[in-house]
């Protein structure tokens, strides 16, 4: 980081101004480092793959972990709304139950997605991935 400089010495020395201002615009960044380091293009590279694997890693971990905490047990039964006296007595209702082939599949992606990939043999997944509710889930994200 190039220290700062009074304006006073930049005006009394011009060729010290016109080396400052090349360092400070083409030369150096604000932090010090230089610009035109010969590895930078690879160095972006990696930093540029460094930063899409953290972003697929990050949705894989919220895809787990939101599948993970899902409550598949059946919900309690609504209660029936309160009697008045010209209404007749309302059956209960349920509330909204999932199909029992999504709660398959959503335990099936778990277990596939939380485990380490070797943890898993080739027979394995291709015995999960041979299932019809498996195969169902396209029709599930439409």
């Amino acid at each position: 980081m190039l220290p700062p400089v009074e304006q006073s010495i930049l005006q009394v020395n011009p060729k010290f101004a016109d080396l400052y201002k090349k360092l400070s615009t083409d030369i150096l960044n604000p932090n010090g480092s230089t610009k035109n380091h010969p590895a930078q293009k690879e160095r972006d590279a990696v930093s540029g793959a460094l930063k899409a694997a953290r972003i697929e890693a990050a949705k894989s971990q919220i895809l787990i972990s939101s599948l993970s905490s899902l409550d598949l047990s059946p919900p309690p039964p609504i209660p029936a709304k309160p009697r008045t006296r010209t209404s007749q007595p309302a059956p209960p209702r349920k509330a909204a139950e999932l199909p029992d082939d999504l709660i398959e599949l959503v335990i099936l992606l778990t277990a596939k997605l939380s485990l380490p990939s070797s943890s898993l043999s080739k027979r394995d997944i291709t015995l999960l991935e041979s299932t019809p509710t498996y195969h169902s889930l396209p029709t599930h994200l439409a």
